[in-house]
């Protein structure tokens, strides 16, 4: 199951989309210890940032929160395309936090250290196969690294999005979110910024 969006883009002013190539920035975890309910506690927290921006979010899921941004901006909106990959990923989540918190082994099965055929030992390991959620058998150390990496990856581009959607003009000059080149990145720790597009295209962060 694919977890990270790659390449990631933010829809700029003037229909012009920002794109994150693959050698960009990648967020590492090295050592994840995500536990199941600390990463539902996650999504939650993500869901309380968007529900500021679209009060009918209010008692909704990620999949109606898609079908929410598709009515204004379109099916093939660079928003739309990220919930369309986040929404189930953001499920399978919340799914196993619920198979696991509650004892559901049908839902989400869990194995220790196994001997294969080949003489070789399976790590312990996890699949999942709930609701709409479905996971293939993996090592359990691998499913929670990718959980965490993805996690981290909705956060930043639903975020991205949804300030963007929602930016006022300042002075009469249309404002945006941006991606900023390698020097503010260094500089500021961050691959986004507020700011303004110059009739040459060029993006310059304000802040």
């Amino acid at each position: 199951m694919e977890l990270c969006f790659k390449p990631a883009f933010v829809q700029c002013e003037k229909g012009r989309d920002c794109y994150c190539p693959d050698s960009e920035v990648r967020i590492i975890v090295p050592q994840p210890r995500l536990r199941t309910s600390e990463s539902k506690d996650f999504a939650k927290a993500l869901h309380e940032i968007v529900k500021l921006f679209y009060s009918e979010m209010h008692g909704k899921d990620w999949e109606a929160f898609g079908e929410l941004v598709k009515v204004p901006y379109g099916e093939n909106d660079p928003f739309s395309k990220v919930l369309q990959r986040a929404a189930p990923f953001l499920r399978m989540v919340r799914d196993t936090r619920d198979c696991l918190d509650h004892g559901n082994l049908k839902g989400v099965k869990t194995l220790d250290f196994e001997p294969q055929p080949d003489g070789t030992i399976m790590l312990a390991s996890i699949e999942i196969d709930f609701r709409k959620s479905n996971h293939k058998r993996c090592e359990a150390s691998r499913f929670m690294e990718e959980v965490a990496r993805g996690l981290l990856d909705c956060f930043e581009m639903i975020v991205v999005h949804t300030c963007s959607k929602n930016m006022q003009p300042f002075a009469g000059m249309p404002m945006t979110v941006g991606l900023v080149d390698e020097n503010y990145r260094k500089a500021w720790y961050a691959r986004f910024a507020y700011g303004a597009y110059y009739e040459n295209g060029q993006f310059v962060p304000c802040g």
